[in-house]
């Protein structure tokens, strides 16, 4: 037999935890089975969330890479959920799961509030201010582990390759795709040498914040790497409080025109990365039931705008 994906028993992660971490673990409670596996640890030394990355994904190195991440941030003033260290002094163990080996961190618990709608402007500035924050301090980020590159084939035209293969993708669905793939890869390839290199943390959404008090903790740095800071900034450019949100990113960081001048064709990009994902990935995830929670629809309807 051959395993896609398993799932750990919560008792069997606690002796692990114990055994791994020295931590006495009161309860572990799954959270989330999705891309990763994230459970809530209870302990006397305080809750945290145990995350069990996906076999196939990203390597010991790539996840090392992320927790150095964090830990500069915080080193720069920057609130982030912070990775414990094992028993051996290594952030990221290796647990061998059916389908193969599976990277694990554990992290503290932040106690937080999910931003919830109506979402105004106030709201907006600041998260433009905390992703700038976020930005300016990563620029000294220096780690000599792997992380995944930023180009053009990752970006589009592998996800590419796979959407155009699906089945019940209709012609003129795959033809808008296509060339929205086409114009974006052209004009990309002479903008992107241009553009702000930096640290992107990957996904900048409000799926990803907390709020406490006066603070926002941006969370969930499975997609950071290296490429252009503004590649950061599709998902809220296409919100009606971008121009909040812009406004507060300039108060902490200059951001030209000839760097939002890409902000169309980046978005292309990202909405061509999101086919791939609901076509493909989360379907193989979570069944084909979710081809119909309209996010597929959603994405080819955002194409046919984006493309002049």
């Amino acid at each position: 037999m051959s395993i896609l994906r398993s799932l750990a028993r919560p008792d069997w992660l606690a002796t692990l935890i114990r055994e791994r971490y020295g931590l006495a673990v009161d309860s572990v409670v799954l959270v989330r089975s999705f891309v990763n596996d994230v459970y809530r640890v209870r302990s006397g030394s305080g809750d945290q969330l145990l995350k069990v990355y996906r076999h196939g994904g990203p390597s010991v190195d790539e996840v090392a890479w992320e927790v150095a991440l964090t830990r500069h941030l915080t080193g720069c003033g920057i609130r982030v959920p912070q990775v414990r260290d094992c028993l051996d002094g290594g952030p990221v163990p290796v647990i061998d799961f059916p389908e193969g080996p599976r990277p694990v961190t554990l992290s503290e618990y932040v106690v937080g509030d999910k931003p919830r709608p109506p979402f105004d402007d106030a709201l907006y500035r600041r998260f433009g201010v905390a992703v700038a924050e976020l930005h300016e301090a990563a620029r000294g980020f220096v780690c000599e582990l792997p992380r995944r590159p930023y180009d053009l084939d990752g970006r589009i035209l592998a996800p590419l390759r796979r959407v155009l293969v699906v089945d019940g993708l209709a012609p003129a669905d795959r033809e808008l795709v296509e060339r929205a793939a086409a114009l974006a890869t052209g004009r990309l390839t002479s903008l992107l040498p241009a553009l702000e290199p930096g640290v992107r943390h990957g996904d900048v959404t409000l799926d990803n914040l907390l709020l406490a008090g006066d603070s926002m903790i941006i969370y969930d740095f499975d997609l950071a790497g290296p490429g252009p800071l503004v590649d950061d900034l599709t998902g809220v450019a296409g919100t009606p409080q971008w121009p909040a949100f812009l406004a507060g990113y300039r108060t902490v960081r200059d951001l030209d025109d000839d760097q939002l001048a890409a902000l169309p064709w980046l978005r292309i990009a990202a909405t061509i990365e999101h086919l791939d994902f609901h076509l493909i990935r989360k379907p193989a995830i979570l069944g084909s039931e979710t081809l119909g929670e309209g996010w597929v629809s959603g994405n080819l309807e955002a194409l046919k705008l984006l493309v002049p």
